[in-house]
């Protein structure tokens, strides 16, 4: 029974310490006399004890910790928000929000982007596992979610159909990471320069735009929302630990489809 026990607990351990053990447990098992035979179980049974308490508090150490904390480790870009156009719709673009804020931990990502002293949020989950993104938007004490169909782009972005993304010659500096030009085509449009980084080593970083088959972390990029044209350049890029509910849709929302969920976008700027 012992043996088995401590046996079963080294395929837990690592393997030096799998090694060491076993060797020792090979010394107990050598036929001796009866009181000598007594010695070693004593001995054997020790070994057990000790080990299985270093098992159980190493266990228990790291549920502890899981629990008590509920925090995750992430990556966390800071986005300033520049419009190209004076208006979006009929809405001043001065008054809309002018950050955005990005966040990742894997198998997770949020953006959020807010304003209008809290009154007006717009985030999009997406699970980068199940390649999926969902749309949650907090409208004064309107409060909706879409959960989008897996590869599906989130509610309210232009996909840019036809687009296209060419290596550029040009390279400079963003938020402390060195990045590399991109062109930006789109059939019946002036191309636009965007940059992304390989220094920053975060998986699936542009699953909530539509360039998401594009490896590299874009810290400059185009994007249209609703009739928002915007550009987006990276301020900041940190690491630091966030709520691991952050990445879910918050209680008192309200499921509505990938339609209603756009209208209502489209109807905040006429």
């Amino acid at each position: 029974m012992g043996a088995r026990l401590c046996l079963c607990m080294g395929a837990r351990l690592c393997a030096p310490t799998c090694s060491k053990l076993f060797l020792r447990l090979k010394y107990y098992f050598i036929p001796l006399s009866p009181i000598d035979y007594s010695i070693n179980i004593l001995k054997l049974n020790r070994l057990v004890r000790r080990y299985l308490i270093v098992f159980l508090v190493i266990v228990a150490s790291g549920c502890s910790k899981k629990k008590k904390t509920g925090q995750l480790e992430a990556d966390i870009i800071e986005y300033k928000v520049e419009y190209l156009h004076e208006k979006a719709g009929s809405v001043p673009t001065r008054i809309l929000p002018d950050q955005m804020t990005v966040i990742f931990s894997y198998p997770y990502a949020l953006n959020n982007i807010e304003g209008f002293f809290g009154q007006f949020s717009l985030s999009y989950l997406a699970n980068l596992r199940k390649r999926k993104v969902t749309t949650v938007l907090k409208l004064f004490d309107k409060k909706y979610y879409y959960e989008g169909e897996q590869g599906e782009i989130p509610c309210g972005i232009d996909p840019m159909e036809g687009m296209t993304l060419t290596p550029g010659n040009d390279a400079k500096t963003i938020a402390g990471y060195r990045c590399h030009e991109y062109i930006l085509a789109r059939p019946g449009k002036e191309s636009i320069a965007l940059y992304s980084t390989s220094e920053l080593h975060i998986k699936s970083p542009n699953i909530t735009t539509p360039y998401r088959n594009h490896n590299d972390v874009l810290l400059q990029f185009y994007t249209r929302l609703s009739v928002m044209d915007m550009l987006l350049v990276a301020d900041s890029c940190r690491t630091g630990t966030v709520k691991e509910d952050i990445f879910m849709v918050p209680d008192g929302y309200h499921e509505i489809s990938r339609v209603k969920m756009e209208k209502i976008l489209d109807e905040l700027f006429k």
